[in-house]
């Protein structure tokens, strides 16, 4: 986790909901409306539990993701909660201190809610908790080099 750079930072509140909708690809995978009918849909039960602001944060193009555009600054926009169905925003929501809602299978699920009526009562965690699953995260991931010279074999076996 020092390599890629991470700080843990402190589940701190917001008032606006952020939905981020799947790809149409996701959607069609997992036998799925498509994105905007999820989103429609998804809005409509929201308000049945909330009366939150919902704003509606459709995945930007590769070159404005790595810049400005990518989620960290839309989360530091008074953000109370993400929600999607299975994207990797529900990860980046978590690891930058804002709950997550996912709603489809996902690698943040064993931490996120995953239902919309929850939207008032989230799942926050502490320090070890995220350090604990980010770090996860980073064992589950390898380079081509770490495949290559024996790494990922030493720690695939360490943890068995």
């Amino acid at each position: 986790m020092n390599k890629i750079g991470y700080k843990y930072l402190k589940f701190h509140p917001g008032s606006k909901i952020l939905i981020c909708p799947p790809s149409e690809k996701v959607m069609k995978f997992w036998d799925q409306p498509t994105p905007e009918e999820w989103t429609q849909q998804t809005i409509k039960e929201l308000k049945r539990y909330t009366d939150r602001p919902i704003e509606v944060r459709l995945k930007p193009k590769r070159n404005e993701r790595i810049a400005d555009g990518n989620i960290v600054h839309a989360l530091q926009n008074d953000v109370h909660c993400v929600v999607t169905y299975n994207s990797i925003a529900a990860t980046e929501a978590l690891l930058n201190g804002k709950p997550a809602i996912a709603l489809g299978p996902n690698a943040a699920t064993v931490l996120c809610n995953t239902s919309l009526s929850e939207v008032e009562n989230l799942n926050t965690f502490d320090k070890l908790t995220i350090e604990g699953y980010a770090a996860h995260l980073t064992y589950c991931q390898f380079t081509k080099q770490e495949m290559q010279d024996g790494t990922a074999w030493r720690i695939l076996n360490e943890s068995s």
